[in-house]
C-alpha cells in the first residue's frame, strides 16, 4: 500500500480486507449492519443474519407462548435434511387420555407444567410484576418436571412421558439461564450432561444439547460484554449437537450453520470453520454444506490470493492474476443495492483517492442484466474495472467468483 495516505488506510482498515500480492497476500471480510443478502429465491433483500436464525426467546416472552425450547432455525431450509425423528417434532404435549389423570400422577405433572406454558402473563400488570410471575411460573415448572422424572425414569412404559417432562424441565431451565443467573446456567449444564451421561442416544440429551445451543446463541447476541466467549461457545456446542445426534441432524444443520455465521460476522474464524467444515464432511448433499463450503474457502483466502477471472462490461477478459504485487481492492456490488447505493458519498471519493495513489479496483456486479450495471456505471462515473459475467445462469447471486468465496451480502470490500 506504498503511497496511500494514512487517512485513506485508516478507512480502508475499516471495510473489510484482502491484499492481492504475492509476497504477503490477506483478506478479511467485514459485514456492515445492513447489506442487500441473498434470499431463497435469489433475490436481493435488506436483512441481518437473524432473519436466517431467529433470536431465542426474550425473557419478557418466558412461558407464555412457546412450545419448544428457544430454538435457532435458518429460514426456508427445512427441506434440507431429511426428518428422521417425526415423534421428536410435533409431540410437545401428552395426547389428551380418556380420562383425565390423577392428582400427583406423572401424567398429571406432565399436564400441568403445558398448562403453565400455555398460560398468559396476568393483565395490567407492570414490567417487574409481569417478570417475577413469569419467574415464578418457571420454577414450579420445573418443580413439576422434575417430579414427573422423579416417577418415571425408571419405567420403560413411562419413556414418552419421561420425554415430555425432561423437555418441560430443560425449557424452563433455559428461560431462567437467559436471565444472566449464573446458578441457572451452571444447572443447565449439568443436567444436560446428566442426560447424556444416561444415554447419548437419547431424546433427552438431544433435547439438553439443544438447549445448550440456544443459551449460548442468547448470549452471543445479546450480552456486548461477554460475546466472543458466548460466540465461541456457540460454535462449540452446535457442532457438538450436529455430530452426536444424526438423528436431529433437521435442527442441528441450521444451527451448526448458523454458529458458522455468526463467528464469521465477528472476526471468529477458526469457530466458523469449525462448523462449515463439520457441515461439509457430514451432509454435503444441503444447501447449508454448499454455502458454508464457499464462505470456508473465502476465510481461507489470507496468504493465497483469490482467483478471479470474467469479462469486463467492455468485453474484455480479465484475471486478477495480472495484478499481483499491485494493491488491489475488490468491490463486489449491485445496481439495486441501497446499502450499497448509500454508502457511494462516503467511499468512492475514498476509492478514488486510492487510485490516484496507485490502487488497483476492480468491481464485480452481481446486477442480473448487463443494462443495469452500465446505466449505473455510467451514472456514478465509476471509473474503474468492472466485471459483469454474461453467461446463461451466472447473472446476480450466480456469479461464479460470488459463489465461489460465499459472497451473500452487498456490498463487500475485499482489499
Amino acid at each position: 500500500m506504498n503511497g496511500i495516505s494514512s487517512g485513506w488506510l485508516i478507512f480502508w482498515c475499516s471495510l473489510a480486507l484482502v491484499v492481492v500480492s504475492d509476497s504477503n497476500p490477506a483478506m478479511a471480510q467485514k459485514a456492515t449492519p445492513a447489506k442487500e443478502s441473498k434470499t431463497g429465491d435469489g433475490a436481493k433483500t435488506t436483512r441481518r443474519l437473524e432473519s436466517q436464525a431467529p433470536q431465542a426467546a426474550s425473557r419478557k416472552n418466558v412461558g407464555a407462548s412457546a412450545k419448544r425450547p428457544a430454538t435457532v432455525t435458518a429460514a426456508n431450509r427445512d427441506d434440507d435434511v431429511e426428518d428422521d425423528d417425526e415423534d421428536s417434532a410435533d409431540d410437545s404435549e401428552l395426547d389428551e387420555p380418556p380420562v383425565p389423570p390423577q392428582p400427583g400422577t406423572a401424567e398429571w405433572y406432565v399436564r400441568e407444567t403445558a398448562r403453565l406454558r400455555l398460560e398468559p402473563p396476568a393483565k395490567d400488570a407492570d414490567k417487574l410484576a409481569v417478570e417475577k410471575e413469569l419467574r415464578q411460573r418457571q420454577q414450579k415448572i420445573l418443580d413439576y418436571a422434575q417430579k414427573a422424572i422423579g416417577l418415571t425414569h425408571k419405567d420403560p412404559g413411562k419413556v414418552r412421558v419421561f420425554q415430555m417432562a425432561t423437555r418441560h424441565m430443560l425449557e424452563a431451565r433455559l428461560q431462567l439461564a437467559m436471565s444472566g443467573d449464573e446458578d441457572q446456567i451452571a444447572t443447565l449444564y449439568d443436567e444436560a450432561r446428566s442426560f447424556y451421561r444416561r444415554d447419548p442416544k437419547s431424546a433427552a440429551a438431544a433435547e439438553g444439547a439443544q438447549a445448550l445451543v440456544s443459551l449460548a446463541y442468547y448470549f452471543a447476541e445479546n450480552h456486548p460484554q461477554d460475546a466472543a466467549h458466548w460466540q465461541r461457545e456457540f460454535s462449540r456446542q452446535a457442532c457438538h449437537f450436529l455430530k452426536a445426534f444424526p438423528d436431529e441432524r433437521r435442527r442441528a444443520v441450521p444451527l451448526a450453520y448458523t454458529a458458522g455465521r455468526v463467528c464469521e460476522r465477528h472476526g471468529q474464524a477458526t469457530e466458523a470453520l469449525a462448523c462449515f467444515d463439520l457441515l461439509v464432511r457430514l451432509v454435503p448433499e444441503t444447501h447449508h454444506a454448499e454455502e458454508a463450503e464457499a464462505i470456508a474457502r473465502r476465510l481461507r483466502l489470507p496468504g493465497n490470493p483469490p482467483q478471479v477471472a470474467g469479462q469486463t462490461l467492455e468485453n474484455e477478459p480479465f484475471l486478477l492474476d495480472d495484478l499481483l504485487g499491485k494493491p488491489v481492492l475488490l468491490v463486489f456490488w449491485s445496481s439495486d443495492s441501497k446499502a450499497f447505493q448509500s454508502q457511494l458519498a462516503q467511499t468512492l471519493p475514498a476509492i478514488r483517492k486510492g487510485a490516484k495513489a496507485g490502487l488497483q479496483v476492480v468491481g464485480i456486479s452481481l446486477d442480473d442484466d448487463r443494462e443495469s450495471a452500465v446505466d449505473f456505471v455510467t451514472r456514478q462515473k465509476l471509473g474503474w474495472i468492472q466485471l459483469h459475467s454474461t453467461a446463461p445462469g451466472e447473472q446476480g447471486w450466480n456469479n461464479p467468483v460470488a459463489r465461489m468465496y460465499g459472497v451473500f451480502d452487498l456490498p463487500a470490500y475485499w482489499l
